[in-house]
Formats: structure tokens, C-alpha cells, sequence
């Protein structure tokens, strides 16, 4: 295992990145963004590297430090953990709720809530109850189901 130590920005670019352009914060967190895929980015000062992403669908947010001068190894772990992390945040955020119901304004709609529903075609307001049909939430107007989208949760 390639254990090359990095001391500064410049052997960050070279070594990490194969790169010999200028090496700008920018630069290396657009490179860093390109190569993983939960989109990392950084930062660096003259002692160290903050390795930052944010989990799209969710509230998560993985952070690492490195301090100059760091290891080749240290970098790949560093960043090996904050992807395998981020998958894991994702997939909870993001994975096995098809059947989850928002409201108008992002709200989840539960079995139980009262919401309110607006008749696109007259405006005219009025209030349901949200019930279950084989499992799954529904919203019925006078029998009619309607999407949670176009209701909002009394809270």
C-alpha cells in the first residue's frame, strides 16, 4: 500500500489527484467532488484538510480532519469512510419510504392526521381525514381520492 506523505496543497493536487494545475481550494473540491460518489468537497489552510459531505434527501452531514502532514493511506481511509457513511445516510433517507405521503408544504402524511384539501376546480376548502386502504394512506373527497400534494396537514 502506497504509504507517499503529503505536507501541503500542492502535494495534495499531485499525489491525490495527478494533477499539476494550480492548486486552489476550488480546484482540489471540484476534483474531490468528481471522484467520489457522494460529491465530497474541501478546504485547506497551511495545516490542514476538511473533507465535508452532505447527504442529499436527509439531514446528515460527514466531516473529516486531516492535519499536514498525512499519509496517502490516511487520505484513502478518510475518504473510504465519509462515502461509505454518506451511502448509508442516503439509503436510509432515500430508500424503502415509496410509500411515505408529503403534504403541500413537505409535511408527511400519516393514517390519523386531519389535512386540508382545496378543490383546484372552486377553491372551496375542506377537511379530511386520513385513513389506510390496504396499507397504503389515503385522502378521500366524497369518495374521490386525492393527492397529498394538494393538502395540508393541520397541525
Amino acid at each position: 500500500m502506497d504509504t507517499t506523505i503529503i505536507h501541503n496543497r500542492n502535494e495534495l493536487c499531485e499525489k491525490i489527484f495527478e494533477e499539476s494545475e494550480s492548486a486552489t481550494d476550488e480546484r482540489l473540491s471540484r476534483l474531490l467532488y468528481k471522484s467520489t460518489a457522494c460529491g465530497a468537497s474541501l478546504a485547506t489552510d497551511g495545516n490542514e484538510v476538511w473533507v465535508n459531505t452532505i447527504v442529499e434527501g436527509s439531514d446528515a452531514e460527514f466531516n473529516r480532519v486531516l492535519n499536514y502532514p498525512f499519509s496517502t493511506e490516511e487520505w484513502d481511509n478518510a475518504i473510504s469512510e465519509i462515502e461509505s457513511l454518506a451511502e448509508e445516510a442516503w439509503k436510509e433517507a432515500n430508500e424503502g419510504n415509496e410509500d411515505l405521503v408529503f403534504d403541500a408544504n413537505g409535511f408527511e402524511i400519516c393514517v390519523g392526521d386531519t389535512v386540508i384539501w382545496t378543490d383546484p376546480d372552486g377553491g372551496e376548502q375542506t377537511t379530511h381525514q386520513v385513513t389506510d386502504k390496504n396499507g397504503e394512506i389515503v385522502i378521500l373527497d366524497n369518495g374521490t381520492e386525492v393527492f397529498g400534494n394538494e393538502c395540508e396537514v393541520v397541525h
